[in-house]
């Protein structure tokens, strides 16, 4: 070849390459119009407007179909692109032409969610053969753009109730993934928030303190307390490094007693087996032979569970929407098989319960209630996100976020004090902007001071570090996150002012890190030292604190 006809070639492949960009442009540019079916690419969604947005029928395919199609069934992309106006790397990052289109867009999407999952709920139910007075549920999740659903059942074969309404929702053909990737929706089998009985105080307050799945006797209260607490600790362990996990057993160990010790073994071993659990069964999903755990892989010490799991998912699946779908249908395939047992237990108490006659019997509900319990927490373990223990689920969803008065004893405010230590650093390892990280965990560190306010315990910081972040974590959670009057970045900017007038030292994401497990292992120590005959006494009134 000649270098004239080398020169040739590339004035050609030159002009070719102008012309696709000219081509493209031009198709760019007159993508004005909303096609009916709502079959749109990513792109296309930059030229629409708010005229074309308010037209989308939520009765129809077309949200849908744009859900589907531009951000491939993923919620969480469509939030991250019409909320936050965060784009894939892939999308080249143009911002929409009208800011004010991708919330209308996305209030459309959400209309049309709550549409189509009550929908589903609605035909699960008239499947089985139940009524609204068989089996019901409640919906719990604020009216935000970017906040989830979570469906709560009651009544009577919950547990069943949710494995067909996850196989219904993934085996329709429009969608082939869970709801939990499509919609942010997930279906629990009823747990421990329903079922309350109530107490009125001499002043006249109404309190909410107990629930009709609870153990009766000392011995069953003091078992189903350390049960819970282990469980809680399960949860904070998700998010901890080995080596964060190794610092806290020991500083706890070191200051407590031999059943304490004893305690974080077996929480350590819980760990341990739903990690098990959760990859053998990603490793099923993706039809591939299990090798070796996440944990034994190089680097693990310094890695949290949580982001392991991530690992191997997205080395199954080499996609990050099918990985995170993933880790989703995994979590639901085991939570439905650790509901079997609780729903075979729930069977035998209510026989039991309708016969109750002797002491014996009373006595015998009463341990299966504990093993009913110990069983609920595991099961809801897999239940994506959720709170797993009675104490956390009362406390943060009746008392905290739907403002009723209830009374826990100290034992359960340890359970919700953990917990939400653990959602503390989950949203600290997600967010790497540290102004995100803070505006996002401000509302566990207003539950986790509340909680441990409750439990009465005297750290060696004294408890003015707990009612600072109790206080702290209110203003940003329920003043600052909520103010629709400032930008994202103006929340944020306003959460790292008020979090550092409270901690002045704390100035990026590693330090505050340190701080919550430092806490966190001071209130172990504290809590360790307290009675066993006072940990069922019941703390102060728990209601939400929404005084700023």
């Amino acid at each position: 070849m000649t270098t004239e006809d080398i020169y040739m070639k590339r004035q050609f492949y030159i002009i070719l390459a102008l012309f696709f960009v000219v081509w493209s442009s031009a198709r760019s540019a007159g993508a004005q119009s909303l096609p009916a079916d709502g079959r749109l690419r990513l792109s296309d969604l930059r030229t629409l407007d708010t005229a074309q947005i308010a037209k989308i029928d939520v009765t129809s395919s077309q949200p849908r179909n744009i859900l589907m199609f531009a951000f491939q069934g993923d919620w969480a992309l469509a939030k991250e692109v019409l909320v936050s106006g965060h784009w894939p790397i892939y999308s080249r990052q143009v911002p929409l032409a009208d800011p004010e289109s991708g919330k209308q867009l996305m209030r459309k999407l959400v209309e049309f969610r709550k549409r189509n999952y009550l929908a589903v709920l609605e035909t699960v139910r008239r499947d089985m053969g139940l009524t609204e007075k068989d089996l019901w549920w409640n919906a719990a999740g604020s009216t935000t753009l970017t906040s989830d659903i979570d469906v709560s059942l009651e009544g009577h074969n919950t547990e069943e109730f949710v494995e067909r309404f996850n196989r219904y929702f993934s085996a329709d053909a429009a969608y082939r993934l869970e709801s939990g990737t499509v919609y942010d929706v997930n279906v629990y089998a009823e747990d421990f928030l329903f079922a309350t009985v109530g107490h009125t105080l001499p002043g006249g307050q109404r309190i909410l303190i107990a629930r009709d799945e609870y153990p009766i006797g000392g011995h069953d209260v003091e078992q189903d307390a350390a049960n819970q607490n282990d469980w809680s600790r399960v949860h904070m362990r998700l998010y901890m490094t080995g080596e964060e996990w190794q610092n806290y057993v020991a500083a706890v160990s070191r200051n407590s007693s031999e059943d304490e010790e004893r305690r974080l073994n077996t929480a350590d071993r819980q760990f341990r087996s739903f990690m098990q659990d959760m990859e053998q069964q990603m490793y099923r999903q993706a039809e591939i032979q299990f090798q070796n755990s996440s944990l034994a892989s190089p680097g693990a010490f310094s890695r949290s569970p949580s982001s392991l799991l991530q690992q191997t998912a997205n080395e199954l699946t080499g996609h990050e929407l099918w990985a995170e779908n993933l880790l989703i249908a995994a979590s639901n395939r085991v939570y439905e098989r650790k509901l079997k047992p609780v729903a075979e237990i729930r069977d035998k108490l209510h026989r039991m319960s309708t016969n109750v006659g002797a002491e014996t019997t009373s006595a015998a509900v009463s341990a299966m209630t504990v093993e009913l319990r110990d069983r609920l927490s595991e099961a809801t373990l897999f239940s994506n996100e959720a709170y797993v223990t009675d104490g956390a689920v009362n406390h943060a969803v009746m008392g905290l976020q739907m403002g009723k008065a209830i009374h826990q004893t100290r034992s359960e405010s340890i359970h919700a004090f953990n917990e939400n230590v653990g959602d503390v650093l989950k949203e600290i390892g997600r967010h790497r902007n540290y102004g995100e990280a803070v505006l996002k965990a401000s509302k566990y560190i207003w539950r986790a001071g509340d909680a441990a306010m409750n439990t009465n315990v005297k750290t060696i910081q004294g408890i003015r570090e707990l009612r600072l972040m109790q206080r702290m974590g209110n203003r940003i959670a329920n003043g600052i996150r909520k103010d629709n009057n400032l930008s994202q970045h103006e929340k944020q900017t306003a959460a790292l002012q008020e979090f550092s007038r409270n901690f002045p030292d704390i100035s990026h994401p590693a330090a505050l890190r340190k701080l919550i497990l430092r806490v966190a292992t001071d209130v172990a120590i504290a809590w360790s030292r307290v009675p066993a005959s006072t940990r069922a006494e019941y703390g102060e009134v728990v209601s939400a604190q929404l005084s700023f």
